[in-house]
């Protein structure tokens, strides 16, 4: 679904979701054992931020959209 051109708008919602429950995790658990990667996990929440960012400006859309209908 995720090179679904009639799904793009979904994208940002999928990606927050895969790190949310595959990339968080294994950033964390790499930076523990490793400082190196630390700056790495830093930038991925900065990264689910943006992401995040996007799938609220489409749910807000899609909202009004479904308000207007």
């Amino acid at each position: 679904p995720m090179m679904d051109r009639n799904k793009k708008d979904e994208l940002p919602k999928l990606q927050v979701g895969f790190i949310d429950f595959v990339c968080t995790f294994v950033y964390k658990e790499f930076s523990r054992f490793h400082k190196e990667v630390t700056p790495m996990l830093n930038g991925l929440q900065n990264n689910r931020m943006e992401w995040k960012s996007l799938a609220d400006e489409y749910e807000a859309k899609m909202r009004v959209t479904e308000e207007e209908v």
